[in-house]
């Protein structure tokens, strides 16, 4: 056994040694206490110890260094850099053109410097964000500029998948508008009043409510979660229809896939018509 041990063990550096000659590659390692590589012809070296913790890589302009979890650089001959301290506690980046930024936990934004594209003569539009998360925001989009400072009052643009979202004393009021859709809430998220293009609806939640896009879309709901039923995608080659009372009864249907659901989740069947096959779950798993 042992010399079939030694014998892999002298092959795998046989084949290590000519994969080198054969290139400009050299390769060291004893991982995972050390590991060293580099190639003149790719303008490449590495080298990592313990792993993951210690690392220099220099990739052409490029150089990255690192002490995980204390301490992550990257950099480049241009100036573009990113430093992580105790990631994701502090994060500074700069990019290069003047300006750079800077975020602590996810929940404090800043940008200092003014880009070149940020002046006047550049016609595209670059927006700006500052925020203290989740208290305080400051930014500036096509739409202008906005401030909040939440729960009191103030208007966002382009925030949490909302074109403009306007709130006074949240949840008291407030509003959301998205693609033509306004929802107006009032002591959210009990009482709501949606309008738009050929839209409509209203909702006194957890009760009942309903809304519908002619063409596009109908839902209703009566004790949600309990009984609700929606029709989806009326205006695609794939329209869905789903109906519920949960969890003793769910069904969804459209042109490509239909399943029933009884007794969620026990008892169950699916057919795909676009793959061509049924599933019966019967109890579930």
């Amino acid at each position: 056994m042992k010399r079939v041990i030694s014998f892999l063990f002298m092959l795998t550096l046989f084949w290590c040694a000519t994969s080198a000659l054969a290139s400009d590659a050299t390769v060291s390692t004893f991982w995972p206490f050390f590991d060293y590589r580099a190639s003149e012809t790719a303008d490449y070296s590495s080298l990592h110890m313990f792993g993951p913790f210690v690392k220099y890589e220099t990739k052409g302009t490029e150089t990255e260094y690192a002490l995980r979890p204390l301490f992550y650089r990257a950099v480049d001959d241009e100036g573009v850099s990113s430093t992580d301290v105790l990631y994701p506690v502090l994060r500074h980046k700069n990019r290069g053109d003047g300006t750079s930024s800077v975020r602590v936990l996810g929940l404090l934004s800043y940008d200092f410097g003014e880009s070149e594209a940020d002046k006047p003569e550049d016609d595209a539009f670059n927006s700006k964000r500052y925020y203290l998360f989740p208290f305080l925001f400051y930014g500036e989009e096509e739409q202008g500029s906005y401030f909040a400072f939440f729960p009191f009052g103030g208007t966002l643009y382009n925030w949490f998948s909302r074109d403009r979202i306007s709130f006074t004393l949240f949840p008291l009021y407030s509003r959301t508008e998205r693609k033509g859709t306004q929802v107006v809430n009032v002591l959210w998220p009990f009482f709501a009043k949606i309008s738009g293009e050929n839209e409509s609806g209203y909702k006194f939640w957890p009760i009942y409510g309903a809304s519908r896009k002619e063409g596009v879309y109908r839902k209703k709901f009566f004790l949600w979660p309990i009984f609700f039923s929606e029709s989806l995608k009326l205006d695609s080659d794939n329209p869905r229809e789903v109906r519920a009372a949960w969890p003793f009864y769910v069904s969804k249907e459209s042109p490509e896939k239909s399943s029933t659901t009884v007794l969620w989740p026990f008892f169950s069947k699916v057919e795909n018509r676009v793959k061509g096959y049924e599933t019966w779950n019967a109890p579930w798993p």
